[in-house]
């Protein structure tokens, strides 16, 4: 590949990026006006996000860089069932665990 295409294919990958997090962000406050809590708006442009900057940047390789993606170091989009139950159960976890320590702390000064 060309310097100039190199620079070129940063510099548009920045662009999509940039694109991907606007147009998320504006999804998403869309939502609020909804009345829906900001901290699942928040969850919701972290998945329009995902979403979008992967087929942006699928699209601007394709079609701008004519190179295909698994070239560029991004592999086939998958999800493996193993990363969705740490997903969910990672912020449960450490949820339970602030909780525990929360009670055991106020049941401690109650003591006193």
């Amino acid at each position: 590949m060309s310097t100039r295409k190199t620079i070129g294919g940063a510099l548009g990958a920045i662009i999509v990026l940039i694109v991907a997090q606007i147009l998320a962000q504006l999804v998403a406050s869309l939502f609020v006006l909804v009345k829906i809590p900001e901290g699942i708006c928040n969850i919701i442009a972290g998945i329009i996000y995902v979403g979008l900057a992967f087929v942006l940047s699928e699209l601007f390789s394709k079609r701008l860089l004519k190179i295909k993606i698994e070239n560029l170091g991004m592999p086939k989009f998958s999800i493996k069932a193993k990363w969705i139950i740490v997903g969910v159960l990672l912020p449960v976890i450490v949820k339970a665990v602030y909780l525990f320590f929360l009670f055991w702390k106020v049941r401690f000064f109650w003591n006193e």
